[in-house]
């Protein structure tokens, strides 16, 4: 590991400006040691840091300057100095983690921040927290030596560093649901999200998905199945989890067992219906249990690393959509991360109207960095994922393949130019439109979209889903659509759906 000596004279950053960065700040001045700048999210915009007049446009009343000390946006950051210090005081401690990463990946290396030591198996984290420490309560730390945080990150790339040994074969680790796959009773691998036996049922005790609720209703009436007592003992077993879960009752015996790892799907061998209990109460990841030596098959480190090089040349300080793997879990995600997700929803669809993607073509038109073109790939299909953006394209190409998705053939053109003699069951076109639908790109998008989609056109809207909508049925030939639902994201309200031809 690499250290360095705190001087006192490299100029700290406070990422905060709220009443506990303000604190800080007071104490590292009373220590006789300079601060630069506050960085706050609640600055809209502003100049680099290194001007003497930044431009203010905020929200919640927080002033360009405290104490004579400006407050900037993270993302308005000019050339960042490699001697700065950023110390993070945000006064929820999870949030550290995410902060540090967003940090590093715009360059700083120099981050103190709280990191939890239960679970992160890394050196330094120690020796920082007991600088940071120091700090908050008003002590110099001038003369102690820090850890680079490359060096804490280095520790996390590779997964054995992080095993939770449950005994000398087995070990648990949180997995994300996208991931989780079964066997159903006809020998099909389906994904967890796609579950058609109970998770309809679950998620209409949570009072959503009535139609697939019907449906299944339909498939237990047809077998000859009791309903009504189907039902009773299900709601049993649904609120004995909800009790366990309330008073927190897991253990490790509980844990559901991967039986194998096979293209990325992590194939549960035990306690599905937990499983679907977490998925109906919106969880996104669970822990399972699985061998050491899938694990250690799961660990590799060389693509996280391509993965992390390509975050850091391009500075992106979050994602819009998971990373599905463990050393990206803590990294910003704008959407899919919480909730009743789009990707649950479009394969609740799925489920509702009994579509298979086995076998199935699936383009993903405006891929970005992969998400959906991976779950569709999981699911069995065929799938071409096309992304305009040279940037995006090189992290959906390392991540496609530090997720085990490399038969997902990627293409860095424009949709426009596609191959017309290539046809898809199923096309997918989430907030790609709403940029150009009243342009002549957007005609040539929507023209070519139309040759190529055999099947049904899986959209999202931007903010104006009733003109976009229209907007598609006057260019082209699809004349029929269904609604799944209201969708939100980068503070926008919008619409997804599924357009079709009858």
């Amino acid at each position: 590991m690499d250290f360095y000596s705190i001087s006192g004279n490299e100029g700290f950053i406070v990422y905060g400006a709220g009443f506990q960065g303000q604190q800080i700040c007071d104490n590292l001045l009373k220590n006789n040691i300079k601060v630069e700048a506050f960085l706050d999210r609640r600055v809209k915009t502003a100049s680099p840091i290194y001007t003497s007049a930044p431009e203010f446009q905020g929200d919640r009343n927080l002033p360009s300057v405290l104490n004579e000390i400006p407050v900037f946006h993270p993302d308005s950051m000019g050339d960042v100095k490699a001697e700065n210090i950023v110390i993070i005081a945000v006064t929820n401690p999870y949030e550290h983690p995410i902060i540090a990463d967003m940090l590093y990946t715009m360059g700083y290396r120099k981050i103190l921040c709280s990191l939890p030591s239960n679970g992160w198996k890394r050196q330094g984290i120690e020796e920082n927290n007991e600088i940071y420490n120091l700090i908050a309560q008003g002590v110099s730390p001038i003369g102690k030596e820090a850890v680079y945080y490359d060096d804490m990150r280095l520790m996390e790339k590779h997964l054995t560093d992080m095993m939770d040994v449950v005994d000398e074969k087995t070990c648990m680790a949180q997995i994300p649901m996208e991931l989780l796959f079964y066997t159903d009773s006809d020998g099909k691998e389906k994904s967890i999200y796609a579950e058609d036996g109970l998770l309809p049922f679950y998620n209409f005790i949570e009072g959503r998905g009535e139609k697939e609720f019907l449906v299944l209703r339909g498939h237990l009436q047809d077998n000859g199945i009791d309903i009504n007592r189907w039902m009773e003992t299900k709601a049993v077993n649904y609120f004995q989890l909800s009790q366990e879960w309330e008073n927190g009752e897991n253990n490790q015996s509980d844990l559901p067992f991967v039986e194998r790892i096979d293209r990325g799907r992590f194939l549960i061998k035990s306690h599905l219906e937990r499983i679907i209990f977490y998925v109906a109460k919106g969880y996104h990841r669970i822990y399972c249990k699985l061998t050491q030596s899938d694990y250690i098959k799961w660990d590799k480190p060389e693509l996280i690393n391509e993965v992390w090089q390509t975050i850091m040349r391009q500075r992106i300080s979050c994602v819009y959509t998971p990373v599905l793997y463990p050393a990206f879990y803590w990294f910003q995600c704008r959407r899919e991360s919480y909730g009743h997700s789009r990707l649950m929803r479009i394969c609740r669809y799925f489920v509702e109207k009994e579509i298979s993607l086995d076998g199935k073509k699936v383009l993903d038109a405006g891929a970005y960095v992969g998400y959906f073109a991976q779950h569709m790939y999981r699911m069995g299909a065929a799938v071409t994922a096309v992304e305009f953006d040279t940037d995006n394209y090189e992290l959906l190409c390392a991540i496609s393949s530090l997720v085990d998705c490399n038969g997902i053939k990627t293409l860095n053109i424009g949709i426009q130019e596609m191959d017309e003699n290539e046809f898809y069951d199923v096309t997918i076109l989430l907030t790609v439109l709403y940029w150009h639908f009243d342009t002549d790109l957007g005609l040539k998008l929507m023209e070519k979209i139309d040759k190529l989609t055999k099947g049904i056109l899986l959209w999202e809207s931007g903010d104006e889903p009733e003109r976009e909508k229209q907007w598609i049925f006057d260019h082209s030939s699809f004349n029929a659509y269904e609604k799944i639902g209201d969708t939100f994201g980068t503070q926008k309200l919008r619409e997804m759906g599924v357009f079709y031809r009858v």
